[in-house]
């Protein structure tokens, strides 16, 4: 029997004193037609989720179907660099994937569908170091944006670490401090083929990540380390398109915004162009920098 058709790719536990809510298969505890009383289990649950940062942990080595599955590199390059972050009733995965969650409440059998199932999800749980719960809280997710590996994971919450299946093994993930707790002066970049063959078709690529910052943060710290620095402009007018002429060594410098939290950047020189996209999200920014020669 394959267990993995009764669920979602992944589950979340939690093992605080929230009320006993139960919902049917397909029933969820919020309503649609009725305001929610103050201190409904659901309004609590978005309070103490709100504003806290989730780091990946561990995966376990069993299996869901038996087998040894994927190794634990993959995991590794999957989750590390991917905080879970929960702003309402909004869940940002790494900086490219924001997903809606609505939790519901259930007990194991209820969940499980039978004992037997309950056994193996007891069992497996329990290799990652986590006990599988009286009742059940799970956190639904839905309407995915970006590239969102997650998307449509349940998730179950132990109190201090998440706990959810993917491709067949429990993925952990621990709390760590308030997210705006500290900001990390290190980024991390990475580069993409500097073949010229490669570049002069796909241009020169650079991307880096600046934890924690916000854009006119990311934005400064990237010009104060280039040596170029006089190509752009000190600061940055959010929300304001410019065009500036003879801006240190360039032609011309354009600045478009595509909304908050997204800005292109095109500096115009002689010998060619070069692009930067600036993409902003809870967990910090990204900088990407093409460089075309002609």
């Amino acid at each position: 029997m394959d267990f993995r058709r009764f669920y979602g790719v992944a589950l979340l536990f939690i093992a605080t004193g929230i009320p006993a809510v139960y919902a049917g298969d397909s029933e969820s505890v919020v309503q649609t037609d009725s305001a929610l009383p103050i201190h409904s289990p659901v309004d609590e649950l978005t309070q103490r989720l709100n504003g806290t940062q989730w780091h990946y942990e561990s995966v376990t080595r069993e299996s869901l179907v038996g087998e040894s599955g994927r190794p634990d590199s993959f995991y590794q390059q999957t989750f590390a660099d991917k905080p879970i972050t929960f702003k309402g009733h909004e869940m940002l995965f790494g900086t490219a994937c924001r997903l809606s969650w609505q939790p519901y409440f259930q007990t194991p059998i209820k969940y499980y569908h039978s004992n037997s199932t309950v056994e193996l999800y007891t069992s497996l749980f329990a290799s990652a170091g986590l006990n599988m719960p009286e009742k059940l809280t799970i956190l639904e997710t839905t309407s995915p944006v970006g590239e969102c590996p997650i998307a449509g994971v349940e998730l179950i919450d132990f109190g201090s670490k998440l706990a959810f299946l993917y491709e067949d093994k429990v993925v952990t993930y621990t709390r760590g401090g308030n997210k705006q707790a500290t900001k990390p002066e290190t980024r991390k970049c990475e580069s993409g083929p500097q073949d010229m063959e490669y570049v002069y078709e796909h241009g020169a690529m650079t991307r880096c990540f600046y934890p924690n910052m916000s854009m006119n943060e990311a934005y400064e710290a990237h010009r104060k380390e280039r040596s170029d620095s006089e190509n752009l402009l000190p600061t940055l007018t959010p929300g304001k398109d410019l065009a500036v002429e003879k801006l240190g060594d360039t032609e011309r410098v354009e600045y478009q915004w595509r909304g908050e939290n997204v800005l292109h950047i095109t500096q115009y020189f002689p010998g060619g162009t070069t692009e930067f996209l600036l993409e902003s999200a809870t967990a910090g920014t990204t900088v990407t920098e093409t460089g075309f020669p002609d």
